[in-house]
């Protein structure tokens, strides 16, 4: 230890406050002259200056590390003895553990201000309540898309913004959460502060201590854009198998009574049902256009053009187009319209 040994004292200029750091050992220095300081040790010139005699350097050790140092000065020669020598170890021990608990408990805070940080800038509505379902803790989604401030969480219960469709199956869940099952994604039903209906998609599970429940944690994203994207596509499979339809049913009557023979002597009729049949067929191509158009437009890659439309003339397309079903159930149409 190049010399150094603990509990021994040293003139101050034969060694410096940093032996001990190096060495791990508690030593004591002491000077009755400021001339025995050297250039190098300025702050003890600077003490002995103002009377000061004796100096005690422990080390300040945590889990094997040195973390710092305590130093202590006197104006007597011989202020530290192996009492004080002990009593000060003693104190070093409980302030390095201090120090580390101090950090251990900055860096948690950090810790926890970074995952909060991420919950606050998620996508995802995050929350947590208690077992009571009183709302603990709701980040800036779950605000956002429900319309609430942060004042107004404190007398909030989850129950407050499930949807009463929804209410039954969620006591269900809580239910099964709190008896530690784990529940996949599910979709659910929330009201927003202003009683908007939206649709939710997302897990919840129970937070457990000693295995008992302590708290429930849910995640949910708001898919009601895309529930109401998936109904649009529905309706519009249901529209166009319907449009498509109904040309195809109008061609076959057509065609089936020609290929009956039943207008075989009514030339004017054959004419009319191949009229039907020939502007069924352009509706037939029309419609897929009118898809591919829509296609167009979802790109976007089609300007739109507004134009006004004779109505009268779709409503008389329209029934020509149901004729030949009508006169084969015998039934008469007829488009009247009035002047504007």
């Amino acid at each position: 230890m190049a010399g150094y040994v603990a509990g021994n004292r040293y003139v101050v200029g034969e060694t410096s406050h940093q032996a001990p750091i190096r060495h791990r050992i508690t030593v004591t220095l002491q000077s009755d002259d400021e001339a025995d300081i050297t250039k190098e040790m300025d702050h003890q010139r600077q003490a002995v200056k103002s009377g000061l005699r004796s100096q005690l350097v422990t080390p300040l050790i945590s889990q094997g590390n040195v973390i710092g140092s305590l130093s202590l000065w006197s104006k007597s020669t011989d202020a530290y003895g192996p009492r004080e020598i002990q009593i000060i170890e003693q104190i070093s021990d409980h302030i390095a553990g201090a120090i580390s608990i101090s950090r251990l408990y900055q860096s948690l805070q950090e810790s926890e201000q970074h995952y909060r940080d991420l919950f606050e800038n998620a996508e995802e509505m995050i929350h947590t309540a208690d077992l009571r379902g009183n709302i603990l803790y709701a980040n800036q989604a779950w605000m956002r898309s429900l319309g609430y401030e942060s004042s107004d969480l404190t007398s909030m219960k989850i129950s407050n913004v499930v949807h009463p469709d929804s209410q039954d199956e969620y006591q269900n869940l809580v239910s099964r959460i709190l008896d530690g099952e784990s529940l996949g994604q599910f979709d659910a039903a929330l009201k927003t502060k202003t009683g908007t209906k939206i649709f939710v998609r997302g897990t919840t599970n129970c937070g457990f201590d000693n295995g008992q429940p302590v708290a429930t944690h849910g995640i949910f994203s708001d898919v009601s854009a895309r529930l109401e994207m998936e109904r649009m596509k529905e309706e519009f499979v249901s529209m166009v198998s319907h449009e498509l339809r109904t040309p195809l049913t109008s061609i076959r009557g057509s065609l089936g009574m020609l290929a009956s023979g039943q207008l075989n002597d009514k030339p004017d009729q054959t004419r009319r049902m191949l009229e039907i049949a020939a502007a069924n067929t352009d509706r037939l191509s029309r419609l897929i256009d009118d898809i591919l158009d829509i296609q167009r437009i979802e790109a976007p890659v089609i300007d739109l053009a507004l134009t006004a439309i004779d109505i009268l003339g779709f409503i008389e397309q329209a029934t020509e187009e149901m004729r030949s079903f009508a006169d084969e159930a015998m039934i008469r149409l007829e488009v009247h319209s009035s002047p504007a």
